[in-house]
């Protein structure tokens, strides 16, 4: 599956450096491609979501989704910590960019990494209790 395409990144703004570091990172990259990024270093590229157009947001974050849900986030709690910490702001902030089909696969996602926070060897005087983390997440559901 190919990334968006330039005209769905739309015009990058090179001055500023986190929505050009987004795009360096992504553009040209498949669904695949992410998934291995997100693998290699979840916490770092996570990041570059929040920076994203509403098109290149919507089909990364998909990668994102699947490789958190994978047996290869096992024992990423940066990972997971960063992927619940994303879901809340873009709710909070730029729900708008968000269909509402990624919206439901973000919560119900959310859900997921929350109830799972063992498997992310994710200890709570670190990283808080990721069923809190959800609780304010699942108040974007409506």
């Amino acid at each position: 599956m190919n990334g968006p395409s330039q005209e769905e990144w739309g015009n990058i703004n090179k001055n500023s450096l986190d929505e050009y570091c987004a795009y360096s990172h992504f553009y040209t990259k498949s669904f695949d491609e992410a998934v291995d990024m997100f693998a290699k270093n979840a916490l770092y590229h996570q990041e570059d979501l929040t920076y994203m157009p509403i098109k290149p947001f919507n089909f990364y974050v998909k990668a994102f989704v699947k490789y958190i849900l994978s047996n290869k986030a096992k024992g990423d709690a940066d990972g997971a910590s960063s992927f619940l910490d994303m879901v809340e702001w873009k709710l909070e902030t730029e729900a708008d960019i968000i269909s509402s089909d990624i919206k439901k696969l973000l919560i119900e996602t959310s859900k997921k990494v929350s109830t799972n926070q063992q498997f992310y060897d994710a200890d709570q005087d670190i990283y808080g209790d990721f069923l809190e983390k959800y609780e304010k997440i699942k108040q974007y559901e409506k």
